[in-house]
């Protein structure tokens, strides 16, 4: 999922492809918030963080398809194949004491319970079945 998140955002979904000829995009999505793309909801488009509004969404297959008002047909669409969806920071919902997001985790030190210093978070990987962090020697926040 690596990106480089603008500051205030979190990253929601990452458009992978186009489908049909209205406009529709197929988004993999990278939130536990189904809401997030409700008809009506509003998500920012790549580092010049154009709003979009969700037209209609739908899953399909491992991804969903959106169709977003701003986007007319599917050259437009073909042209956002790869970018990046996000939602500012205070539309977050708030955490358990013990949660966390994932850019909290990555540049963490992680340290072994003897006090080692075994590396920092360089990523995190969402197998479907657990999260894998990669952790690279190093020292950390």
């Amino acid at each position: 999922m690596q990106n480089q998140t603008p500051a205030g955002y979190f990253a929601v979904g990452k458009i992978v492809g186009v489908h049909g000829l209205k406009g529709e995009v197929r988004v993999e999505s990278y939130t536990d918030f189904p809401e997030r793309f409700a008809v009506g909801a509003t998500v920012v488009l790549g580092d010049d963080l154009e709003p979009l509004t969700v037209l209609s969404s739908r899953p399909h297959k491992a991804n969903l398809l959106v169709r977003f008002e701003e986007i007319e047909d599917r050259t437009e669409a073909e042209s956002l194949r790869g970018e990046w969806l996000y939602v500012p920071e205070t539309a977050a919902a708030a955490l358990d004491e013990h949660t966390y997001w994932v850019h909290d985790i990555l540049g963490m030190a992680v340290i072994s319970d003897e006090g080692v210093n075994l590396g920092v978070v360089d990523d995190v990987l969402f197998t479907g079945a657990n999260e894998v962090y990669v952790v690279h020697r190093g020292v950390g926040k």
